[in-house]
């Protein structure tokens, strides 16, 4: 089963795909169309056994059922992150981000290896959830890279957070 994507969330190449079960080789697939409406191509999108079904959300996320695991989850595509300067903590769940086919996706270890800008902001992981905490009246950009590990294997995945200066009026324009 399958379901065409017209959301926003994800990469252009997406865009207007049907997504598709390959439920024999342990596959969700892409078919991209032309503009004329003729299959382009089939793309791999993610390899991971017993998905059975996929719809997308009014989030514009594709959800999915695993017939294996009795999970409902959803594949998200965190890109870059914008805020405005002193924003609240920003939560993002990384639990689909990573994958394994050869191991269960719970025991793939998740990590920082790089923010070069913690002046900025903080990157920390606990469990799936990464938190990014913005620093006090700071803004500028940031790339982080956070690294995911299983069976003594690592992929890592790299974005950007913009973080937007807010106008301040100065002491001096008081009085």
């Amino acid at each position: 089963m399958g379901d065409f994507y017209t959301g926003t969330t994800y990469p252009e190449l997406y865009q207007e795909a049907l997504f598709f079960v390959d439920f024999e080789n342990g596959r969700v697939n892409a078919l991209l169309f032309d503009a004329q409406g003729n299959v382009d191509s089939v793309t791999p999108f993610t390899e991971e056994r017993g998905i059975t079904q996929i719809s997308m959300g009014s989030d514009s996320n594709l959800y999915f059922s695993n017939f294996f695991t009795g999970e409902i989850g959803r594949w998200v595509f965190e890109t870059d992150v914008t805020v405005d300067e002193d924003a609240d903590n920003t939560v993002i769940d990384l639990s689909n981000v990573f994958t394994d086919v050869d191991n269960d996706d719970r025991a793939i270890s998740l990590a920082v290896s790089n923010n070069p800008n913690e002046s900025l902001v903080t990157a920390t992981i606990d469990g799936n959830n990464l938190t990014l905490d913005y620093q006090d009246n700071q803004w500028g950009t940031a790339e982080i890279t956070i690294q995911g590990t299983s069976n003594d294997k690592s992929v890592e995945e790299t974005f950007t957070v913009k973080v937007n200066p807010v106008n301040w009026r100065s002491l001096i324009d008081l009085f």
